[in-house]
């Protein structure tokens, strides 16, 4: 967590993209839906100056992010009708609900404990937070300037996805995700299976379209738009069209309770028969539905035999939602709250077969809670079965009329007090339906419904245990009571081996009926992945744009049936449709001084910021090694900077330095290490030159370690006026496993910086040291997050440039001088006497892991001695000599060619020096 905040009351400019360095505003730009003011999202839907949001100290895993772009969603519509309930509930005392449950954005502050993500990384934000649906059920929605989530809702863009624009991923999570939830594990879509979706080519109905086609089913659409979906079907996301314009309206509706079938099916027959014409003669195998009991029973009638229907809503026309849901099986009407099923995420499963085998397929684990309708011999098949299975059993049945089949239960093993007596339960057939044609609560609903499923609920509890509700509930057909069963058969459990509560019914047919919700972390990772593989799309003529403001309108088109694309989308902070989010990412860096570019041989990117150059080498498939072209580049810009204070006649009065990648740099490029003595110390003294040159600049430089900083990563890091490291960082000097000695600086800056034993144990055993220790023994200066580096790399530039900070002048010499009793100390020891008297191996020994290691620390010894005795400048000489020659010795060379064999032994744990 950074301090950036601004104090100022002024929002930060919409369309304006974040970069790194720019302070937070303590205000934003928000849409807003105020309490007691419900209506068209057109009308009651505003935006207006809201709290920035910010971390907390007990953020740690948490990040800030900026959005670039968000969309609408019929959650957002919901709120702003306050249906099916009010989005201000009982006990909440806020006043203001900012909505939006998709977007994009650009993380720019962090929580001490996010690893996943980093500052100036794009992310597309998770609308579930594991309990609920941002900006539905809690207030803080994601139409807005900024947001704060979770760290694991924020999921990085992956490299395939950097080249798309935000708008086009910005409102895809929640659309996506809850149609893969749908599509691939509710439906279980084959190859070969004919799917119907409704919605007719927009919002879900995209989405899932194209994952059935993506599973090689046929898919047909219902919708009213022909234009929208003849597109899609030339784009090769669907296959057939049914336009609901053309049946009358009788066709539709919820089934009357004193309609018969064969008089229902007259009036529907034109429904199914439009389904045959689009799917070559047959009914459909799966159907994805969320448009409620208007179109609910069309749609059971339209499944052929052994036909599943998952749905996820029931929004109705006009989102006034339409709960009560009807269907015919076997000529009985069924009845049943949607929200109990779709919510809760329950199944019912028709089934033909023995009692046996629907338990099995219901997948029943033992020890399970299980519910029995009746005590007649239909429900004793099920009893037998499920005490087969261990199962906790309670049975409802009438005392009256039931009583000799009811004393066979008992003998069966149920106690008498897990009956309960169906003559003392109220049970309508039927129930009301839980909204007014207005979408109003429906006053009725609770007395002639509710009242009387809550009270069997709790009967149950007495069974089974307080709030403890049935696995499976045994249903049948000769009695409508399915409402009471999908009300108390257990809500979804993705950590259950049984995740769904479930009904099933003995039946003459197969018929499945499934619930579905939200998606979880795994299914949106998988879309993240099918959209990176290109086997989902959002292309940008599939987005309808707007602003931030404009969101009431995109809302408002959703709302009347008229939106003419598949999705809409805001741009908040982007600055303009198409841009790439690898261009957002690269401006949050600051302005584009040198862009690297490693096939074209350019390794050194660097971008500007309020006159702090941000200077990034680039071989990432290198770890950042140091080559000459490298090293060579570093040499100009170091030269250009100490001749004028200028990069490309930019003022720069402070630089920061780190590394492309998962390293800041792993080392000098070993393949450097090849020819003659005077060639290779040749490049060690280019290397030394550099570093020089670069500690004695002007402006303070501040070297970011993020990752490996070993051997010349090191030396390098150590000019530096300042040294910031990470959790992920790893120093040291591991050049005794190559047989050679440091030879870029590290054995004169080291011994002076923290001290010639800690130096002469770090460079003899060739161990690095992690982040902390590094602090500990001096040398670097600073820890921060990995999160936050960057960030805190600025802050700490701009500290030296305001002069709150000063560059410490290093007199190295002076420093040896007070550390000659520590260095006399050191070589008075044993093991280092041991170790100086060691013998150069003969070729033939070159191999010997311990006689080469003492030949190198030997030689590591020499050189701190040698710099030492005749002082800081004359060491660094001796130290790019030598290294020339100890690198091109067989020795050196043996153990160079092992380590780019990947030879294990060469990178094996040895200490010589405890």
């Amino acid at each position: 967590m950074t301090n950036l905040t601004n104090n100022s009351d002024t929002c930060l400019l919409l369309g304006l993209p974040p970069v790194l360095g720019s302070a937070i505003p303590e205000r934003m730009k928000a849409l807003t839906i105020h309490r007691n003011d419900y209506g068209p999202p057109g009308q009651v839907i505003r935006m207006e100056s809201v709290p920035t949001p910010y971390l907390r100290e007990n953020d740690a895993g948490r990040v800030l992010v900026a959005i670039l772009a968000s969309g609408p969603n019929y959650n957002t519509n919901f709120a702003a009708l306050g249906l099916p309930v009010p989005v201000f509930g009982r006990g909440d005392s806020a006043t203001i609900h900012i909505p939006g449950s998709d977007a994009l954005g650009i993380v720019v502050d962090a929580g001490s404990g996010v690893t996943r993500v980093k500052v100036g990384q794009a992310v597309i934000l998770d609308s579930w937070t594991g309990r609920n649906i941002r900006g539905y059920e809690t207030h803080d929605g994601f139409n807005a300037q900024f947001a704060v989530v979770d760290e694991v809702r924020a999921i990085p863009i992956p490299e395939p996805l950097q080249n798309h624009s935000p708008e086009s991923l910005a409102a895809i999570l929640l659309t996506y995700g809850t149609a893969y939830r749908a599509i691939i594990e509710r439906l279980k879509v084959r190859p070969g299976d004919s799917v119907l979706i409704m919605g007719g080519g927009k919002g879900t109905s995209f989405a899932g379209a194209q994952l059935a086609k993506a599973q090689g089913a046929r898919v047909i659409l219902v919708g009213s738009n022909p234009v929208l979906v003849n597109s899609l079907i030339s784009r090769g996301l669907a296959d057939a069209f049914v336009d609901r314009r053309a049946f009358d309206p009788g066709v539709f509706g919820v089934i009357d309770q004193n309609l018969s079938r064969a008089q229902w099916e007259t009036r529907t027959e034109s429904f199914r028969q439009a389904v045959r014409e689009a799917n070559k003669g047959r009914l459909v195998d799966k159907i994805f539905e969320h448009t409620g009991g208007a179109n609910f029973p069309l749609l059971i009638s339209a499944l052929a035999p052994g036909g599943t229907l998952a749905f996820f809503g029931a929004t109705g026309k006009g989102l006034k939602g339409e709960y009560k849901e009807t269907f015919f099986y076997e000529g009985r009407r069924f009845v049943m709250d949607a929200r109990w099923v779709w919510m809760r995420q329950k199944q019912i499963l028709f089934r033909r077969g023995s009692a046996e085998h629907i338990l099995e397929a219901a997948g029943l684990p033992p020890g399970r809670r299980v519910l029995i309708w009746g005590a007649d011999r239909y429900a004793r098949h099920f009893i037998r079965a499920a005490l087969k299975r261990s199962a906790q059993v309670a049975v409802i049945a009438s005392q009256t009329r039931e009583k000799k089949d009811i004393s066979l239960v008992i003998r069966m093993g149920i106690p008498s007090g897990h009956i309960l007596d169906r003559d003392g339960l109220v049970l309508p057939a039927d129930m009301p339906d839980p909204l007014t044609e207005k979408g109003e609560p429906n006053p009725v609903y609770g007395p002639e419904y509710m009242r009387h499923a809550q009270a069997l609920g709790k009967a149950l509890w007495n069974i089974f245990g307080p709030r403890q509700n049935p696995d499976l509930v045994v249903e049948r057909t000769d009695q409508s009571t399915l409402h009471f069963s999908t009300f108390v058969v257990r809500d979804f459990d993705e950590n259950d081996v049984l995740p769904c509560g479930t009904v099933v019914v003995r039946g003459k047919s197969d018929l499945t009926i499934r619930g579905s919700h939200m998606y979880g972390s795994t299914q949106a990772a998988d879309v993240i992945r099918l959209l990176s593989s290109g086997t989902l799309v959002m292309e940008q003529e599939d987005l309808e744009i707007t602003d931030l403001a404009g969101i009431a309108g995109l809302q408002q088109k959703m709302l009347d049936g008229v939106m003419k694309k598949p999705k809409g989308v805001a741009l908040v902070q982007a600055d303009r449709p198409g841009r790439t989010i690898a261009d957002y990412e690269s401006t949050f860096r600051g302005e584009a001084v040198m862009i690297a570019d490693p096939a074209q041989n350019r390794l050194i990117d660097i971008r500007l910021i309020k006159e702090v150059a941000l200077v990034t080498l680039s071989r990432p498939e290198a770890l950042n090694a140091l080559n000459d072209a490298l090293v060579s580049q570093l040499k100009d810009l170091v030269q250009e900077v100490a001749d004028h204070q200028f990069i490309s006649n930019r003022p720069v009065k402070a630089m920061i330095i780190t590394g492309a990648g998962r390293s800041f740099v792993a080392g000098a490029d070993v393949n450097a290490f090849r020819g003659s003595p005077e060639i290779i110390g040749a490049f060690a003294h280019k290397n030394i030159t550099v570093f020089s040159d670069l500690e004695k600049l002007p402006i303070p430089v501040i070297t970011l370690i993020d990752g490996f900083g070993l051997g010349g990563g090191n030396e390098l890091a150590m000019s530096a006026h300042y040294r910031i490291v990470t959790e992920n960082a790893r120093l040291g000097q591991p050049e005794v496993k190559l047989g050679i000695i440091p030879g870029y600086g590290g054995l004169q800056r080291l011994p002076r910086l923290i001290g010639p034993s800690k130096a002469a144990e770090l460079c003899i055993n060739g161990e690095p040291i992690d982040a902390f220790s590094a602090l500990e023994i001096g040398l670097v200066d600073e820890f921060a997050p990995s999160a936050t580096a960057l960030t805190r790399a600025f802050i700490v530039a701009r500290q030296f440039i305001e002069g709150q900070r000063l560059i410490t002048p290093k007199d190295w010499d002076i420093r040896g001088e007070k550390q000659l009793e520590e260095l006399k100390a050191l070589l008075s020891r044993p093991e280092i006497r041991e170790i100086l008297a060691a013998p150069t191996p003969r070729q033939s020994e070159a191999g010997d892991l311990r006689a080469a290691r003492m030949a190198s620390a030997r030689d590591t010894l020499a050189a701190i001695q040698y710099g030492y005795e005749h002082g800081f400048e004359e060491g660094l000489s001796n130290d790019a000599v030598l290294f020339g020659r100890i690198a091109a010795s067989p020795g050196g060379q043996e153990w160079i060619d092992r380590f780019l064999a990947k030879d294990p032994l060469q990178s094996s744990f040895l200490t010589l020096l405890p």
